[in-house]
């Protein structure tokens, strides 16, 4: 006895959609034909929900870790939007330290005159006097020099008088009790705007792990079943949201922030559902015109399209009785969906559970021990589907929207393929005013070849066409090219490239050779 099997297989001569989306006319009995195959002519006995209760248990965020510096402690979760704090460098150390502490002086001096204590500037350019060491005023054009000397003439150091405030070292000026009066006064609003200016690292420093060129941190959340850890490992920079975060195990010491079993919070919301909508959302019925400037039968996406891909099957496919639960949950908060009970029109209610727990269930009685192979909107690392549970909500406290200025410091990764080497060529460097400085100003300035300086040291410089052209058999490698050699880890196969030093930056000044960013 032999069995036979026969297979079906469609297979569509055009991958055009417009012939399928097409709403074509012709006679009467026609366009019957065409309401019956759409089903509008069946009846369906259905209810459409009209109210809904929402429980959710919600667990705020309460641990910070600096995941870059090892062995770093945890911190309390810090006050400002998470980018701040994550992506936050120290201006006390930066290149333009003495140009901020100057402006901050002239800050205050202002405050002074204003307040009728203008004595005071002399007492405190005296006792605070701005200095300018002298790698800061090489390898800089003239004019930021000038400024920098004019800058440390008028004011005075403000964050060494900012480290004597909050050290309670005022009285080292010996001033009168009207002047001391007056300074209080204007200090009073003086430090908080000087503290509160930028948002300077924690104790455990910035963020940034040098060896793979991103920002590395944890946050710790103490659940109800126990600690939850979100890493963030490959942040770049620029807008966090919770993509970019990973659930590691909390129980294991090596993630574990010290947190345990907290308390949970619950919150109940009772709603009315709100049917979805986008724009250019097809209409509900065959025959409703549409919007004209939308086109699905122009969709273009390939197989690797996943997102466009599914937005196109939903918005073609998909029938149009999906709804929106509006539910208000805290930033900086880890959260469940516990339930949903839905009233209907006819009175009857429904418990909805999560999807993803019915879904992993189903498929522990068919393939036990196996994951799901698709999951939408969820954490990676996040089993609680695997435990009955609801998956997680994250919410972090990042930004809504900023504002970015041009980058002041610039830096090209090249490979030479014939050497052998990598190469960061560095462009732009802060200079100690604050602004964008094309590195190879220092270059020229080092070697003595000011017609390679440009008049303005944020341009490129210009080409003259009526200048004669210089022949060189080899050039030689600018100071501002650090090379990448690659080097062995260890035993095994893994290469990471090394920083080296050129040969000829021993004949030029340490400010000119080298990374200065």
């Amino acid at each position: 006895m032999s069995d036979s099997w026969d297979r079906l297989e469609p297979h569509a001569r055009s991958s055009d959609l417009e012939q399928g989306l097409q709403a074509r006319i012709a006679d009467p009995l026609w366009l019957l034909a065409r309401q019956w195959q759409v089903g509008e002519f069946r009846g369906e006995d259905a209810a459409s929900p009209v109210q809904a209760r929402v429980v959710a248990w919600v667990n705020e965020l309460e641990r910070f870790r600096n995941d870059s510096q090892p062995g770093a402690l945890p911190e309390a979760m810090p006050s400002v939007p998470l980018e701040a704090r994550v992506e936050a460098e120290g201006v006390s150390v930066g290149p333009a330290r003495q140009q901020l502490s100057g402006e901050a002086g002239l800050q205050l001096l202002r405050r002074l005159d204003a307040a009728g204590h203008g004595a005071l500037r002399s007492i405190l350019r005296e006792a605070y006097p701005l200095r300018l060491p002298a790698w800061m005023r090489r390898g800089i054009p003239e004019r930021e020099l000038t400024h920098l000397r004019l800058l440390a003439r008028r004011s005075f150091d403000g964050r060494a008088l900012l480290r004597a405030a909050n050290k309670n070292q005022l009285d080292a000026l010996k001033l009168s009790p009207p002047q001391r009066a007056g300074l209080d006064a204007a200090l009073k609003h003086w430090l908080p705007e000087v503290r509160e200016r930028f948002v300077e690292p924690g104790r455990s420093g910035d963020t940034w792990a040098d060896e793979r060129l991103e920002y590395a941190f944890s946050l710790g959340v103490a659940a109800g079943q126990g600690e939850v850890v979100l890493a963030a490992r490959g942040y770049e920079g620029g807008h966090l949201d919770w993509s970019s975060f990973d659930i590691l195990d909390g129980s294991d010491p090596a993630h574990s922030l010290g947190l345990g079993k907290g308390k949970v919070a619950t919150i109940t919301s009772t709603v009315v559902p709100a049917p979805l909508s986008y724009p250019g959302m097809p209409a509900s019925r065959w025959w409703s015109f549409e919007e004209g400037s939308v086109y699905f039968g122009g969709i273009e996406a390939g197989p690797a399209d996943l997102a466009r891909l599914v937005v196109a099957e939903f918005a073609t496919v998909y029938s149009d009785d999906w709804f929106l639960l509006p539910l208000r949950l805290p930033a900086a908060s880890l959260s469940r969906i516990g339930y949903i009970d839905v009233v209907d029109s006819f009175g009857e209610v429904h418990r909805v559970v999560s999807a993803a727990a019915l879904d992993q269930q189903r498929l522990d009685k068919q393939r036990p021990g196996q994951e799901r192979a698709f999951v939408y909107f969820e954490l990676a690392g996040d089993d609680s589907a695997a435990k009955g549970r609801t998956p997680w909500l994250f919410l972090p406290p990042a930004l809504a929207g900023s504002l970015e200025s041009a980058p002041v410091e610039s830096v090209s990764f090249v490979r030479d393929e014939a050497a052998n080497l990598g190469w960061a060529v560095e462009q732009l460097i802060e200079s100690p005013t604050g602004k964008p400085l094309a590195r190879r100003l220092r270059t020229a300035l080092a070697v003595g070849d000011p017609q390679e300086a440009p008049a303005d040291a944020r341009q490129p410089r210009s080409i003259d066409d009526e200048a004669p052209w210089r022949w060189r058999l080899q050039t030689e490698v600018p100071p501002h090219w650090i090379p990448l050699i690659p080097e062995r880890q260890g035993d095994s196969e893994q290469i990471r490239l090394r920083r080296a030093r050129l040969q000829g930056w021993g004949s030029l000044p340490d400010w000119a050779v080298g990374p200065q960013g």
